[in-house]
């Protein structure tokens, strides 16, 4: 007898979302950004034009952010909403430092943002005990978007 829901494939299938989901991760020292698949990328992540280490990660369709990178590195004046979005671009870029692929990973889930990820990453998990633990996330941000904002 099967049961009722099959956590496996569930899982499985979650797994699978997760690794062919594209992030874009951008250089926070040269503006350099690139749109990637996450089961492409290497465990240590460097900026591929300058070789830094502070690479943040937005999503593919996030070019206000990018915006923002962009007029950070030619040193361009900020007001303060583009100041919010810089910090929160750099808070990903730090966990990135930190934990490299698996940072990326934690970034993929859907209502995953740079604090739920870093206390996720907080943790040391790799593989599937990470996959287990943004799955968790997920659910319960299922459960309290309608709260958000």
């Amino acid at each position: 007898m099967a049961a009722e829901r099959p956590e496996a494939d569930i899982f499985n299938a979650f797994r699978e979302r997760i690794y062919e989901t594209k992030m874009r991760l951008i250089c926070c020292h040269c503006g350099f950004a690139i749109s990637c698949r996450i089961k492409n990328l290497p465990d240590t992540i460097e900026c591929r034009s300058c070789k830094a280490k502070l690479v943040g990660v937005i999503s593919p369709w996030d070019l206000e952010s990018e915006e923002v990178i962009k007029r950070y590195v030619k040193r361009k004046p900020l007001n303060r909403a583009e100041e919010i979005i810089l910090e929160s671009v750099r808070d990903t870029a730090s966990h990135v430092i930190g934990s490299g692929k698996n940072a990326v990973i934690a970034m993929a889930g859907r209502g995953i943002g740079p604090k739920t990820a870093g206390r996720i990453l907080a943790k040391l998990l790799a593989g599937d005990s990470l996959l287990r633990e943004i799955l968790k996330a997920e659910k319960e941000y299922a459960k309290t978007r309608r709260y958000w904002k």
